[in-house]
């Protein structure tokens, strides 16, 4: 009987000494588990506060053009007044003249941006389409196209009326410096031709837009 108990004892005092080594791991894997997610919480939002401060801009504005943000943005409309003068005085071709045009100022000169399911034109955008009406007053035989884009936020049919009333708010623009409407033709697209990912919120700022073109679309 004696060494039944002594048998007893000693498997319990075994089974007490398991359950104790276990609960250390336990512990370690929580807390190694909590430390990985703090440091890729951690990550993420340094990664954000980069974007933020690399573009700009919040959540409710609109992406900003390069020469915004490589202070250029006062002297654009100026330059491009300079260069229409030129233009006329040395009767380039309309071909030339884009190509100087975009050479210079690359694709964003051509490109108007909204705040996510918005309509208003934003003020940086302003000297940009002021410089297109002189343009196209300048060379009243050409035609422009003013394709809206949006993300993929929206339903199909909301995001190609939304992208069809950013296209119009630009028409409807030029339109009031002068600009004649046969020279200008809208195009819609919806979400259908995003130029970024809409998995970011720059890729998504990107994509609401209007492109004014001369090319047929």
């Amino acid at each position: 009987m004696r060494n039944v108990l002594l048998a007893i004892l000693l498997l319990s005092s075994v089974y007490t000494y398991s359950q104790n080594l276990d609960k250390p791991t336990k512990r370690t894997t929580l807390h190694k588990a909590k430390v990985s997610n703090s440091v890729q919480n951690n990550e993420k939002n340094i990664l954000l506060k980069r974007e933020k401060e690399q573009y700009r801009v919040t959540e409710e504005e609109p992406y900003k053009p390069y020469y915004y943000h490589m202070d250029k943005y006062q002297n654009v409309g100026k330059e491009l007044d300079s260069l229409y003068a030129e233009f006329v005085s040395n009767n380039t071709k309309i071909e030339e003249a884009l190509r100087i045009i975009y050479g210079r100022y690359g694709g964003d000169i051509g490109r108007v941006f909204f705040a996510s399911n918005k309509t208003n034109i934003s003020s940086s955008s302003t000297i940009v389409l002021d410089s297109w009406a002189k343009f196209l007053l300048y060379y009243q035989n050409i035609e422009f196209f003013i394709c809206g884009h949006t993300d993929n936020s929206l339903s199909q049919q909301k995001a190609l009326r939304l992208s069809e009333d950013r296209a119009n708010a630009v028409k409807f623009y030029l339109l009031a410096k002068g600009v004649n409407e046969n020279q200008l033709n809208i195009k819609a697209y919806g979400s259908e031709q995003p130029i970024a990912s809409n998995l970011t919120s720059k890729g998504r700022r990107l994509n609401n837009r209007v492109e004014i073109t001369w090319k047929k679309q």
